[in-house]
């Protein structure tokens, strides 16, 4: 007789694995104990890529997401987790021939997802002209993602949240897109390159200053108070210390 352990680690495999082979899997009515967990794991990417559900319509996308799923087991309760690898797994698939920038849609479906889970903090309030003195100690916000794309993906998953949905046909140019947590409320909005810039260096912990400074060696025309007021009416900005004191 099986010990618990080995019972359990095999029954597991018998509903999560792709293979309907084994003792266990050929048991007659186990389709519906392996249909569940499966059907859990498509309705979460249904959930989590909404945006790609409605591009591909909700047949095809079950269709991708049960092949995703029998290849990438959910490994945490908390489904808000699950498809980190979704993005790649569609830019790898027949799908990226036809729809190229399907990819980084659904990157921007799972930056949406990152910002709408993220940590609580005080955002920075202050006005952009009263925050000289505190400039070495500003970061970002933890509900804060920002991306820059090789498609048209931001006007074309910013098109689809409109209701009725009008055609599009954008220029096939690289965009950037920032998602941030203003008040509660998720704002998804293209940006330009050189804010880009900005908040990749200070998601690699550069100073504000020494962020700017970045921004503008790279842009020396980019409206860098412009951005730093877009910044802080998007909440995207904190003081380092907020984090700690909010916990």
């Amino acid at each position: 007789m099986l010990d618990l352990a080995r019972f359990q680690s095999e029954f597991a495999d018998a509903i999560i694995g792709s293979s309907m082979s084994g003792a266990l899997a050929s048991q007659p009515g186990f389709a519906v104990y392996r249909n569940t967990p499966l059907k859990a794991a498509i309705d979460a990417l249904t959930a989590n890529y909404p945006t790609i559900d409605t591009l591909l319509g909700n047949k095809a996308f079950s269709a991708v997401a049960s092949i995703y799923a029998l290849q990438f087991r959910p490994v945490s309760p908390v489904l808000n987790d699950y498809g980190a690898e979704f993005a790649d797994f569609l830019a790898s698939s027949p799908l990226a021939d036809d729809l190229p920038y399907l990819a980084d849609v659904a990157r921007i479906d799972r930056l949406w997802t990152e910002v709408f889970v993220a940590a609580d903090a005080p955002a920075l309030m202050l006005d952009a002209a009263a925050v000289s003195s505190l400039a070495d100690r500003i970061v970002l916000h933890p509900a804060s993602r920002h991306l820059w794309l090789d498609s048209p993906a931001a006007t074309i998953w910013l098109a689809h949240q409109q209701s009725p949905f009008e055609a599009i046909e954008p220029a096939w140019t690289g965009e950037a897109v920032h998602v941030t947590r203003p008040e509660g409320t998720i704002a998804v909005e293209k940006v330009s390159a050189a804010d880009i810039v900005l908040l990749d260096a200070l998601a690699g912990g550069a100073t504000l200053p020494d962020a700017a400074a970045a921004m503008l060696t790279a842009f020396p025309d980019a409206d860098l108070p412009a951005t730093f007021t877009r910044l802080l009416n998007r909440g995207a900005l904190m003081l380092a210390d907020a984090f700690k004191e909010n916990r």
